[in-house]
């Protein structure tokens, strides 16, 4: 376990260093019980169940930025989009899952006072991170 830590540690760094990075569950080594992240995505918005696109960094301008999900096997399932900027955690929203292919979203407020680190970790009620994305905004 504390060697994915520090697997996880270093892909967090170099993923940091070059823009938008992902981490998965199976590199947290969490229990395949709670389902699987298929994707998790920063995008400008979400139209039909779908983001509309994918972000690596945030465009100057934007107003409202959009963390989009998608989690199988996890019918029943709790979750929490636990947003962070520059490393403090801002808000936290509740997800509860509800079919085994479960595609929901979670947005927050940016401007130009937002600049910096933005992540999403996707938490179990246990605590154990299901998958996180960061991006930044410059």
């Amino acid at each position: 376990m504390i060697a994915n830590m520090k697997m996880t540690t270093l892909g967090l760094v170099i993923g940091l260093a070059f823009g938008a990075t992902k981490v998965w569950a199976e590199d947290l080594a969490c229990s395949d019980e709670l389902g699987t992240l298929v994707r998790g995505q920063f995008s400008t918005n979400v139209v039909n169940r779908e983001p509309a696109d994918e972000l690596s960094a945030i465009p100057s301008g934007l107003e409202r930025l959009y963390y989009f999900t998608e989690i199988q096997g996890a019918t029943g399932a709790s979750f929490t989009y636990e947003w962070s900027h520059d490393g403090e955690v801002v808000a936290e929203v509740p997800l509860k899952v509800q079919a085994d292919r479960w595609r929901s979203w979670s947005s927050k407020q940016v401007d130009h006072l937002s600049s910096g680190w933005w992540m999403v970790k996707v938490v179990g009620a246990d605590g154990c991170v299901l998958g996180s994305s960061s991006v930044n905004y410059k």
